[in-house]
């Protein structure tokens, strides 16, 4: 499969994200799902937060999807996962980010797999409880699959937030980070106590950034079109 370009940053920004993920567990970008951009900021990222601690990948794909995701990363099956097969139309399942778990994956980096959104086993009747079940998931797997590990993580900017702005619209709250920040505070997924207030850093479209639609992983046939 085609690698992704590291998206290029200037030294002092590099530095000054790494300095926040030295003091956290958790790196949480808040997105504006769909674009290529932040599967390729990761990519750049990659080695350096890997020198702090970080060898947990965590992404806004169904929970049931983990498994069969990391076989197709890791070579060992040939079948692309549905959630990028079919992908949604909010554009999480593109190529992008297809490649990037394909790069991070790569048996000489030494890195895990963390799929957080909620499964089709656990209900939800408002935003809220999705929410819930991702911060759950990521705790769990987290637990699971990396425990010593620092994790870095991407999600839609709503679920992001840490605190709900005033005279906002409560109706997306509490939110993914809000509701696995408390966890933390119950004893960690790995009983490293709370988050520290920099655990999360949120990538917002408002920012100063060129946007650049991802690319679909499939065509209009719904056959997969990786270049293997």
């Amino acid at each position: 499969m085609q690698e992704l370009a590291p998206y290029e940053l200037s030294p002092d920004v590099v530095q000054a994200l790494i300095d926040v993920a030295v003091t956290s567990d958790v790196l949480l970008f808040g997105e504006l799902h769909g674009t290529q951009e932040v599967p390729r900021l990761l990519v750049r990222l990659l080695d350096d937060l890997a020198a702090v601690g970080y060898r947990g990948l965590a992404l806004e794909i169904p929970q049931d999807e983990r498994d069969a995701l990391e076989r197709w990363a890791r070579a060992e099956s040939t079948t692309v996962p549905e959630f990028f097969a079919h992908p949604f139309a909010d554009g999480r399942g593109n190529r992008q980010v297809l490649s990037l778990v394909h790069q991070v994956l790569a048996p000489d980096r030494h890195w895990h797999l963390l799929c957080f959104d909620q499964g089709p086993d656990q209900p939800m009747n408002q935003w809220a409880e999705r929410d819930g079940w991702m911060a759950h998931n990521l705790r769990e797997q987290w637990h699971h699959l990396c425990p010593q590990a620092k994790i870095v993580g991407v999600c839609g900017n709503l679920h992001s937030r840490l605190s709900l702005p005033p005279n906002r619209d409560a109706t997306y709250w509490p939110s993914f980070a809000y509701q696995l920040q408390h966890l933390s505070r119950q004893g960690g997924a790995h009983g490293q106590g709370p988050f520290s207030d920099g655990c999360l850093l949120q990538y917002e479209a408002a920012a100063s950034w060129s946007f650049q639609v991802g690319t679909a992983a499939t065509s209009q046939d719904g056959n997969y079109q990786a270049v293997s």
